[in-house]
């Protein structure tokens, strides 16, 4: 910005461009994934992150609501913290742009007994924690390109991601999640 979107993909430019049909400004430019390449070199200095502690450990990659906290941390994903065996950790990780996101997502878990992780790694670079993850669950973030790129799973759990994401989860890419259970 402020002339161009550099995006990963010719998926995420599509639907990028689909917001307002025929822009002359803010065009999509397909640059791929160069930090990822970086990252992958070792060029990034600093401390190795941490593998937390849990048999499997999930990462939940948040974003501003377009429809509603229903939408930005639904129900499902409570039931699938509560479900999940005690051994599995989850990182519920904000979006650096949506500060409030943290306290909706607090008031919703405030009864839930838990193994999950909040706040700790908000910090923690992105990559640094897609190389320890099991798997990551998002309702629409393009964070779901990068965690394929370190072999980390994701799934969608919103009807917006499904919408965007659609020739991704036809292709089993991504996988579409309409509820908490396993």
């Amino acid at each position: 910005l402020p002339t161009w979107f550099w995006t990963w993909g010719q998926p995420s430019a599509e639907n990028i461009m689909e917001w307002q049909v025929g822009r002359k400004v803010h065009r999509c430019v397909v640059g791929g994934y160069p930090w990822i390449s970086r990252w992958n070199e070792k060029e990034f200095s600093g401390e190795q992150f941490k593998r937390p502690d849990g048999e499997k450990v999930i990462l939940i990659t948040t974003q501003a609501p377009v429809g509603g906290l229903d939408d930005f941390f639904p129900e499902m994903l409570i039931d699938a913290i509560q479900q999940s065996p005690v051994s599995w950790c989850w990182i519920i990780r904000e979006h650096p742009n949506y500060q409030k996101g943290n306290i909706a997502i607090k008031e919703k878990l405030k009864n839930v007994d838990g193994h999950y992780i909040m706040d700790t790694y908000n910090k923690v670079p992105l990559y640094s924690l897609l190389s320890v993850c099991d798997f990551n669950v998002t309702a629409y973030s393009s964070v779901c390109y990068e965690a394929e790129a370190f072999s980390v799973p994701t799934a969608i759990f919103s009807e917006i991601g499904r919408k965007i994401y659609s020739r991704e989860i036809e292709k089993r890419r991504f996988t579409y999640c309409e509820s908490g259970k396993r």
